[in-house]
């Protein structure tokens, strides 16, 4: 991890450690940043965990703890395969699915983020002309969220 933590805060660093720890972005953040708010917390977890540094990181961690998606598959493999002894399979493939998520192979949502900047002079427009703007906006809207699914 020596290239990717000259790319982390040490905010961000804590967050990565205490998140491959729990699984958990929501706790992680509110460790690691300095708030007791749930939802603002949540906020910034999500904001990290779309950082391609913060990937990185969490998936080098995840790896040097035998927990790459190469280990997780033969894993699952064996599993598969496999008589149970103590542990029920259910609870062996809940755990991989997990961990799963864990590494973004397999996530437990879809989501898609859309920002939308409306520049231009919508005053100078008609009600039909700023109605045909807002109906083909609707309809680039419902084409993104089509694509996205």
């Amino acid at each position: 991890m020596k290239d990717v933590k000259k790319k982390l805060t040490i905010k961000q660093t804590k967050f990565v450690k205490h998140y491959v720890k729990t699984g958990n972005g929501t706790e992680s953040a509110l460790i690691a940043y300095d708030t007791s708010n749930p939802e603002v917390a949540n906020s910034i977890a999500v904001e990290n965990l779309q950082k391609p540094s913060v990937q990185e990181a969490v998936a080098e961690s995840l790896k040097s703890a035998g927990l790459d998606l190469t280990i997780l598959a033969n894993e699952a493999k064996g599993l598969a395969m496999a008589t149970v002894d103590k542990v029920s399979a259910d609870t062996k493939l809940r755990t991989i699915v997990e961990l799963w998520k864990l590494t973004g192979a397999y996530p437990d949502r879809k989501t898609a983020h859309l920002n939308l900047n409306i520049k231009g002079n919508i005053k100078d427009l008609t009600y039909q002309e700023a109605k045909r703007e807002l109906q083909a906006m609707t309809s680039d809207v419902d084409t993104f969220m089509g694509d996205a699914e």
